[in-house]
């Protein structure tokens, strides 16, 4: 099965700014089980992005611009090709697993987590538990501790909640970044998708934190301890007034 992304990034702003700059984390990886047919990221002023990969493996690509300006947008399409039943099953880990029970600032746990993780509950369990408990509102908090606190996060504050739980309880947990297709074309995202992996002792296995289902096909672009690390977009700007951010994205059955 082939998926097609297409995927716009633009950003505005009430005043002009003198300074821009945007990691990119919206490259995949060959895998088990998908191979990259074509990959283009291209910014609006064209031209060839700088980048490194980091220690996790994440390709990063740095979209800067330096004279005033107003907005700027990224645009990617590309073509992945996924083979078996089960789609992508494994990165080549250049990490070893328990790398990913570290705390973090955004997972930094306190007596609260500690005690929900008591037991160490199944992670598909937990993750039912966490959407029942917390309502997702892009403008809220963000640290674990402070989403359980307020019953209230983004939807990243909700994945942080969810990893620090599991690390608490021993488990290796890990964030990932990425497009989903559930099975239908014509269908429009907001935001790439995130989910969570867990480390089960023998190998990765993915949590859907953020909905009752996994989608019908997923295509992972970055992992990371939290989202600033595996978050798809992170940046930098220096200008006046406000700024405005917006994601377009679709895959389809090609």
């Amino acid at each position: 099965m082939r998926l097609r992304v297409r995927h716009r990034l633009h950003w505005e702003f009430d005043e002009p700014h003198s300074m821009t700059v945007q990691a990119l984390r919206l490259t995949p990886r060959d895998e088990a089980g998908l191979t990259i047919c074509h990959w283009r990221i291209a910014g609006d002023r064209g031209g060839a992005m700088p980048g490194f990969e980091d220690g996790y493996g994440n390709t990063t690509l740095l979209l800067t611009r330096n004279l005033p300006h107003r907005g700027l947008s990224v645009t990617v399409d590309g073509e992945v090709e996924l083979r078996g039943a089960d789609g992508p099953s494994g990165l080549e880990e250049t990490l070893p697993a328990e790398v990913f029970r570290r705390e973090t600032a955004l997972t930094t746990l306190d007596d609260a987590i500690r005690a929900m993780a008591a037991g160490m509950p199944a992670p598909a369990a937990l993750a039912a538990t966490l959407r029942g408990m917390i309502e997702v509102d892009p403008l809220a908090a963000e640290a674990a501790a402070e989403v359980l606190a307020a019953r209230k996060g983004s939807a990243a504050g909700l994945l942080h909640l969810f990893l620090a739980a599991m690390r608490a309880g021993g488990r290796p947990a890990r964030m990932i970044s990425g497009y989903a297709w559930d099975g239908a074309n014509g269908q429009e995202a907001a935001a790439p998708h995130l989910w969570a992996e867990c480390w089960d002792g023998e190998a990765w296995q993915s949590v859907e934190v953020l909905r009752d289902a996994a989608p019908a096909a997923h295509i992972r672009l970055a992992i990371g301890l939290d989202e600033s690390e595996a978050g798809a977009v992170r940046g930098i700007r220096r200008g006046p007034g406000a700024g405005h951010f917006a994601h377009s994205v679709r895959v389809d059955r090609a």
